[in-house]
């Protein structure tokens, strides 16, 4: 083996057998070779960059069992500087690969703080000087759509109040009587910010007095049958049994503990199932979206 073999093949043993390791640029030679120090002395290697690195820039090397190959610098170098200093036949350009002394053409006149373009693919000339620097055109995408949820909630108890007292576990509503339905949890499962969307009941009725008739659903403020509820907010709902849309300001009410149940006043003569009868009965059902 001839000397000048020798010495390449031990320059190419310095380089990592299997990586992309980072050398300095030195310069390029015959063949559309280059030749990159790896700390050892210059070692001729394939270039597979589309333009030449800067002498004395850091470059990146892919070194693998077919070969070694420069690939380019290794880090982005931006197309846009600052003038720092002028000069000739180079002024002095701060990027963002730090401080630069590059060439520029003849029929730009540099001037200190000019934002130039700049032209790597030549090697790193300063074509001239634009306007300002441009601002990143990213638009962050969209933020998703808060997901939507819906929860149910069991009344735990029901019960109707009359004359002073709560004498059954049915929810009747009548001139006589308020029906309530208890609930525990809610303001403790749907955030205080969160958005409402549909509040639903469902009923669970087995007399109306008049037939077709509307039932009114309103808010009590009442965590179980101790005493003379108060309905408040109340809206009309068709009469029968079923899911049936309240107000989603009762939504908004129970959410944040203002309101604790829900119950009936007067409209018509309605009877509605207990809870006890059917743990169905009065359950609500709210959509909400943080």
């Amino acid at each position: 083996m001839l000397e000048d073999d020798k010495k390449l093949a031990r320059l190419l043993g310095s380089i990592p057998s299997l990586g992309m390791p980072v050398g300095v640029f030195v310069d390029s030679i015959a063949g559309g070779l280059v030749r990159v120090d790896f700390g050892e002395g210059p070692v001729p290697i394939v270039s597979a960059g589309l333009f030449e690195p800067l002498p004395g820039e850091s470059v990146r090397v892919l070194r693998s069992s077919v070969g070694t190959v420069l690939l380019g610098p290794s880090a982005p170098r931006s197309s846009i500087g600052t003038v720092t200093a002028t000069g000739t036949p180079k002024l002095t350009v701060d990027t963002s690969a730090g401080s630069k002394q590059l060439p520029y053409l003849t029929a730009y006149t540099p001037v200190v703080s000019d934002v130039v373009l700049i032209d790597w693919a030549s090697g790193g000339v300063v074509v001239g000087k634009i306007t300002s620097s441009p601002s990143g055109s990213y638009t962050p995408p969209p933020a998703p759509e808060p997901e939507e949820q819906t929860v149910e909630f069991r009344a735990f108890d029901s019960g109707s109040y009359r004359a002073g007292s709560w004498w059954t576990d049915d929810v009747w509503v009548s001139s006589t009587n308020t029906g309530c339905y208890f609930y525990r949890g809610i303001a403790d499962t749907i955030p205080d910010s969160a958005v409402i969307i549909s509040v639903e009941i469902y009923l669970l009725e087995f007399y109306n007095e008049f037939p077709g008739s509307l039932a009114r659903f309103g808010l009590h403020n009442l965590s179980s049958k101790s005493s003379a509820p108060s309905i408040d907010s109340a809206a009309s709902v068709p009469a029968g049994s079923g899911w049936r849309s309240l107000p989603k300001s009762i939504g908004n009410q129970l959410k944040t503990g203002s309101a604790r149940g829900v119950g009936g006043t007067e409209d018509g003569y309605h009877k509605f199932r207990s809870v006890r009868s059917n743990p169905d009965s009065g359950k609500l059902r709210i959509k909400w979206r943080a």
